[in-house]
């Protein structure tokens, strides 16, 4: 399921990786920084392309490490690390990160980098959630008809009130059974369940008492 509300407030970022598999013992500080820094380059860049200023951005890097002769990866940190940071520091990083993953990392084991990422991120704007007033859509009564519907729990069908999404205002309680009809989807209460329209339109049911073990 996606979110068209999260996806507007999410900030701005892209994902650079590149798969590379190699004993990391044979890599030097300088390839490593230069390996991270192609990559930040061109996370920077598509950042750029999109209308972000270096100062706006925030880079990191990790990669996927593994115990040579493993099938599957621990994503690992690199941030911090540069051209004089010895490697055997990025090898003691996968060994804490696999220690709290699994309990214990093996001992002399050679480690082998199988893939490089880095992932640039825009800054989060504050959002301003506005108060609601008056219907959704159209004004009128929400209440729009009555009609059974099956109840698994009493099994048996039951009247239900049936709402028109659209005409709902805030502060507006319906109590199940009871059906919210809209164009993309129908919200259904049950007996002994309550949807109140919060100040933004979101209708938030409480469950019955049995259903939350009370």
């Amino acid at each position: 399921m996606f979110s068209a509300f999260g996806l507007l407030v999410t900030p701005l970022g892209f994902d650079v990786g590149q798969t590379a598999r190699q004993p990391l013992a044979a890599l030097s500080p300088e390839v490593l920084a230069s390996r991270f820094g192609g990559l930040e380059a061109r996370a920077l860049e598509m950042l750029q392309r999109a209308g972000l200023t270096r100062e706006q951005v925030t880079l990191t890097r990790t990669a996927d490490l593994r115990y040579e002769g493993q099938g599957y990866t621990v994503e690992t940190g690199a941030d911090g690390l540069d051209a004089t940071s010895p490697v055997e520091d990025f090898e003691q990083r996968f060994a804490d990160a696999y220690t709290q993953l699994y309990g214990v990392a093996p001992n002399d084991t050679p480690v082998e980098a199988v893939h490089w990422k880095v992932s640039g991120v825009g800054p989060s704007e504050a959002l301003e959630m506005r108060q609601a007033h008056g219907a959704l859509g159209v004004d009128g009564e929400a209440r729009k008809a009555q009609r059974p519907i099956y109840v698994p729990e009493a099994r048996t069908f039951q009247p239900a009130a049936i709402y028109d999404r659209y005409r709902l205002r805030p502060g507006d309680v319906e109590t199940g059974p009871a059906v919210v009809e809209e164009r993309e989807s129908s919200l259904v209460l049950f007996p002994g369940q309550v949807g109140r329209v919060d100040d933004h339109f979101n209708i938030v049911v409480t469950l019955a008492q049995e259903e939350i073990g009370v």
